[in-house]
């Protein structure tokens, strides 16, 4: 495990989140980096890729409540400018142990009701900031639209990849850092982020960095970010978002500022293409405490196995415990194994496991293992064929 870098803000068990470098529980460094966008391939076969797009820095001093300012400075610029220039074999694949020490609907529119449509390139400050804004208003769902992208898929209203997950559209470029109560930030490219107010929502949002969600009821739709960390914080949703290039973690939750994570949604999202330093780990998402956590209709697809890659899903007895955790009809690619638990109370079913799985489907923890589980209805991705889920 790295040590964690110079970072922005720190508190216990999430031991560091650096705004410029990314978050980890165990504390290592995640700085942002790009890479192809992976897609989610067959059983065996590698990932296929295309460049992405560029997500944009962020500007300075552009939301509304910085016109006055802003048109100040330029007044003062303008007067002064004359004057100053190996793992073990076991016979049950789906029961493999990790090497010991191991541990551990649609796209929205580009702009809804509550935000001004944005404008492409904006050139002057007046047009950044009409663009795209944090609102003090109500979140509203985003529109829907038909397209083979978003096909309906089984039980889910399509197959998460990158063509229908993350930030589309005109957004603007904008140098907020934080979202507060009741505040709404769309249509927009943005660093880092932390959400410190309860009932904030992110929508149609390129982020190019992570997301730290410190506060009740954030709503996280339509983004396009590195990662995405939930800490005691409660009534959470994640959904359409794109999630990749990390150097940590994708989405995760935990419990680690004293306070349970409960009632969290992860939902149509596509985390992929981790990019990992050696000495580090990688997991689609890592759960250290929750109570009531649903991740339905999801594509997790690392790529190509490397020896960072942890799990999909882990489920750790850790911060309080993790319980009442339901894992849905979602593609679950690559890793070292599918799915690790240690957790109480866990539902596996209709999910489709494939590509490049090294040790083994399920690795179960010895400290709660697996108490009260309900596995049914899982499968090969690549032949329908059932399989039995961390039983």
């Amino acid at each position: 495990m790295l040590a964690a870098a110079a970072l922005a803000v720190s508190f216990s068990g999430l031991t560091a989140f650096g705004l410029a470098q990314g978050f980890s529980d165990s504390g290592q460094s995640t700085a942002a980096s790009s890479g192809p966008v992976g897609v989610a391939p067959t059983e065996g076969s590698p990932a296929v890729s295309e460049a992405p797009a560029d997500l944009g820095t962020g500007s300075t001093d552009v939301a509304a409540t910085h016109q006055q300012k802003a048109r100040a400075d330029r007044s003062k610029q303008r007067t002064t400018a004359g004057s100053a220039k190996s793992a073990p074999t076991d016979s049950n694949v789906g029961q493999r142990r990790p090497p010991a020490g191991d541990q551990h609907s649609s796209r929205g529119s580009a702009a809804t009701a509550t935000v001004a449509t944005p404008t492409v390139a904006p050139t002057t400050q007046h047009q950044r900031t009409q663009a795209a804004t944090v609102r003090n208003t109500a979140a509203t769902d985003p529109t829907t639209t038909s397209s083979s992208a978003t096909a309906a898929v089984g039980a889910c209203q399509f197959k998460p990849s990158s063509a229908n997950t993350g930030a589309s559209g005109t957004r603007s470029n904008l140098g907020v850092t934080t979202v507060g109560a009741g505040q709404t930030l769309a249509n927009a490219n943005v660093g880092s982020l932390v959400i410190t107010g309860a009932n904030a929502t992110i929508r149609n949002v390129a982020v190019n960095g992570n997301i730290l969600v410190k506060a009740d009821g954030a709503m996280i739709d339509h983004v396009t970010a590195r990662g995405i960390a939930i800490s005691s914080a409660s009534n959470a949703t994640v959904r359409y978002s794109n999630v990749g290039y990390t150097k940590g973690d994708g989405i995760n939750v935990t419990s680690d500022r004293g306070v349970m994570s409960r009632n969290i949604l992860f939902s149509h999202n596509f985390v992929h293409d981790p990019r990992v330093p050696a000495g580090a780990h990688y997991d689609g998402s890592q759960v250290r405490g929750v109570d009531g956590l649903t991740i339905n209709c999801s594509t997790y697809d690392p790529g190509p196995y490397a020896s960072q890659f942890n799990a999909g899903v882990y489920l750790e007895d850790a911060n309080g415990g993790t319980s009442n955790v339901k894992v849905t009809n979602n593609w679950l690619y690559g890793f070292g194994f599918s799915v690790m638990m240690d957790a109480r109370n866990v539902t596996l079913q209709g999910n489709r496991l494939g590509g490049d799985i090294h040790w083994g489907t399920c690795y179960i923890g010895k400290r709660v293992g697996t108490a009260g589980l309900t596995s049914l209805g899982n499968v090969w991705d690549s032949s329908g064929k059932s399989l039995a889920l961390c039983k």
